[in-house]
């Protein structure tokens, strides 16, 4: 019996370190992976590149949840708790949103039995990313106010930097502008003594997006260009194109059109030589927006329809629908209209199944233009009701903007 715990521990111990290589392999964000020492037990070892990395986890996707199960039934539980926080970063990266889920409620159950509150907070957290992935975005502010009720417990100010971070974006996410705000600069606060540059530059881009999103160009563009700033010389390729394309969307809001689509252009760029679909599809999202700011109808077309494909293969819902909406809005620049209703009304049927009604009521919004172009007015006067009614429960700039515009129609 003991030769055989001895055999679970070497073969959890082996997932462990095989899964941590394969993240800093494949993983395009590793900023959240724990530090994990060498075993004694197990050779160090790299994969030679990602397409090793890539082949590795394909053929072994089917073994790391056992391996998470074996591990909580082993003489060392906490590997179960380790694997689970080191598997994130692949499941993030993958969209394996079941075999998350699995993995870290696991881990998690193991790290509350042995009292290891840093853990415990680690993996609320992880879930708490999982369930804003997943638009589950009331159980993500639940998750990251535990995890940040337990840093600040162990005065740990980093790690409640990076979660209230995390919250900051849940709270982005349900359109809860002011809270985000709130969030964030309390986050920006703290970085600032902690002399962390990637994280100071994380920050200074979540609160410059959100103030952007308020209403606040000025004070986002200090803090964007601070932010931009700092990536560039980290080199972090990744977030500089994320950087940018918060910086297009700023131009586009001053009427800099062209400005925003050679922003978005040069975002778009970075992230297709990096090989990295999602990001690749969020810039290209950024760009369509910029090109039918500009009067380019037939180039956001293009633009959207793949960024739409790519959200759809990276199985992205909602980015699939934002751009969608997007699609529909060229449509109708080209007065196409019954097009345009089309791509609106499958974008408004994905937010509201998503529960995500900011983003419904926006499409409701393009869909009602859509369908009083081609002469629907009862059908277009029925959705701008519901997207007003929708609207009431938000008060910030750019929502008391549409509920005005469409007052007025």
């Amino acid at each position: 019996m003991e030769d055989q715990l001895d055999a679970v521990e070497r073969i959890c111990t082996w997932y462990l370190h095989c899964a941590y290589q394969c993240v800093l392999s494949l993983a395009h964000d590793t900023t959240l992976l724990l530090t994990l020492e060498r075993s004694p037990g197990v050779p160090p070892f790299r994969f030679a590149d990602r397409a090793q990395a890539a082949q590795w986890y394909a053929e072994e996707k089917a073994n790391l949840v056992g391996a998470v199960r074996a591990a909580v039934a082993s003489e060392h539980p906490e590997l179960a708790w380790r694997l689970a926080l080191v598997l994130e970063r692949l499941y993030a990266s993958y969209n394996h949103f079941q075999d998350w889920q699995v993995t870290s409620l696991a881990g998690l159950e193991v790290a509350r039995t042995l009292g290891q509150r840093e853990a415990v907070a680690a993996l609320r957290e992880s879930l708490g990313r999982l369930c804003r992935m997943t638009s589950r975005l009331d159980e993500a502010d639940e998750h990251l106010r535990a995890a940040i009720a337990i840093h600040r417990e162990l005065n740990d100010r980093l790690s409640t930097v990076k979660a209230l971070n995390g919250l900051g974006w849940v709270n982005l996410f349900a359109h809860r502008l002011e809270r985000a705000r709130a969030d964030l600069e309390e986050a920006f606060s703290t970085v600032r003594d902690l002399d962390d540059p990637y994280w100071t530059a994380t920050i200074q881009f979540s609160l410059g997006y959100t103030l952007l999103q308020l209403g606040r160009p000025d004070d986002a563009r200090d803090l964007l260009t601070d932010s931009l700033a700092t990536f560039r010389e980290l080199d972090d390729r990744l977030y500089e194109s994320t950087v940018l394309t918060a910086f297009s969307l700023l131009e586009r809001r001053h009427g800099e059109t062209a400005r925003a689509v050679a922003t978005a252009a040069e975002a778009v760029a970075i992230v297709q030589e990096m090989e990295t679909p999602l990001w690749e599809g969020t810039a290209l999202l950024y760009l369509g927006k910029a090109e039918l700011a500009d009067g380019r109808p037939e180039e956001a077309l293009v633009t959207t329809r793949h960024a739409a494909v790519i959200f759809r293969q990276e199985g992205e819902p909602s980015r699939e629908a934002m751009a969608l909406d997007v699609t529909g809005r060229a449509y109708s620049a080209l007065a196409r209209a019954a097009e345009a209703a089309d791509f609106h009304r499958r974008a408004a049927a994905v937010h509201r199944q998503a529960d995500d009604r900011w983003k419904h009521a926006r499409s409701l919004t393009y869909l009602a233009d859509a369908l009083q172009a081609t002469d629907n007015r009862d059908e277009a006067i029925r959705h701008r009701r519901t997207a007003a009614a929708i609207l009431d429960d938000y008060d910030d700039p750019r929502s008391v903007a549409l509920r005005t515009a469409l007052s007025e129609r």
